[in-house]
Order: C-alpha cells, then structure tokens, then sequence
C-alpha cells in the first residue's frame, strides 16, 4: 500500500477544521507523525503551517516521529528532535526579521520622504512574504503542543537515551502543551518515569503528563 501524501500547507487548515469539527465541541488533539510529511526544510515548513492551522481552530497537537529507530530512518526524514530545534530556529529568525522591519519603520526618514517610504514598504513586504514562505511561522500561532515518551524500554541505556530525546525536545521552549506517555505494562518502570518527569529540572510538579 503506497504511502498517504504529504499533507501541504494549504490543506492544514482543512484538516485541522474537519478534525475540530468531528470532536464537536470536545477538546482535539490531533497527531502529527513527520515520517509522513516530507524531508528536511520541507518538513519544518509543513509542520508549522500544520501547527498555525491547529492553533486556529483550538486543537492541540501531539508531534511524534512516526515509528521506526533512527538509524532505519531515510535521509532527511527529521526526528521530532530535529523538527523542533529546527522551527525554534525557524521562529527566531522571523522574529529577528519582524524587529529588524519595525525598527527601520520606526526611525523615519533618513533621505527623502518618498525614497523612506519606498524602504519602510519594501521591509514590510519583506517581512510578509518571509511569513509566507515559512507557512505563517509564529511562536504565537503555536496550539498546545505536546511530545511523547515511551518509558517502557527493557534496557538501561535505551530508557536513559529516550529521557535525553525529551530533554532535547523539551528545552526548545515549544513544548507547551506536556508528555504523552506510551502506554504499557511495567508499573514499576512507568512510576520510575514518573519521578523523573516531575523532576523540577524537566517538567516539575505541575507539568503536564
């Protein structure tokens, strides 16, 4: 069975109206697993057109990789590691971009007046169309976002890997939303899990989970 396509920019919106629409007024949170939905920059684009859609229409969404250890992974497929730090990455730059346009816009004319406003239209526009390409990247369109953690691993060093991978996940500043756990049938390794995610170094008592 071939793959299902990538889900474009422009069918987020769609998809995280109908999604919202079929809960009927119940709280949404829609699942978004990258191994579907492209390779490298590409990705990162998808992911926050997708994420600004779900915000819009008050869903959450819980961003997982899609399966599968990372060194099976195609080239350029991003882990959920890799997609966050990227759209943190991806914000900051707009973010500094919108600064750099209202600072310009702000100290005036430095020439002639036609010749400032031609500069003070040509970085808005600029601003704009750097929006546009990054599908509306905004931390503030962000929706409750949320990460997952499998505290199940039998092994050790793979449970110690997985808590480093939501560190990483968690110290992009997006995770707003908390920790889904996988679920499973070892009490004693989820209550060990359980100490560390209230750990006031990575979520803390209130957090989520």
């Amino acid at each position: 069975v071939a793959p299902a396509p990538p889900t474009a920019p422009a069918t987020a919106a769609a998809a995280a109206a109908a999604a919202s629409t079929a809960a009927d007024g119940c709280a949404c949170c829609l699942h978004y697993a990258l191994k579907q939905q492209g390779r490298g920059d590409e990705a990162v684009r998808r992911l926050a057109a997708f994420l600004a859609a779900a915000a819009r229409q008050r869903c959450s969404v819980l961003v997982v990789s899609g399966g599968g250890k990372p060194e099976a992974r195609p080239k350029g497929q991003l882990s959920t590691v890799e997609a966050l730090e990227r759209l943190a990455a991806l914000y900051e730059r707009e973010r500094v971009a919108g600064a750099a346009a209202g600072a310009e816009v702000a100290a005036g004319p430095k020439t002639a007046p036609d010749e400032s406003a031609r500069t003070a239209a040509g970085a808005a526009a600029a601003a704009a169309a750097a929006a546009a390409t990054a599908g509306g990247a905004s931390p503030a369109l962000l929706p409750p976002l949320y990460v997952a953690f499998n505290p199940y691993f039998p092994q050790p060093q793979d449970r110690q890997a997985e808590r480093e991978r939501l560190c990483a996940k968690l110290v992009t500043g997006l995770v707003t939303g908390g920790v889904a756990l996988q679920f499973g049938d070892d009490p004693a390794l989820l209550d060990e899990a359980l100490r560390f995610l209230r750990r006031p170094d990575v979520l803390g008592p209130a957090g989520r989970v």
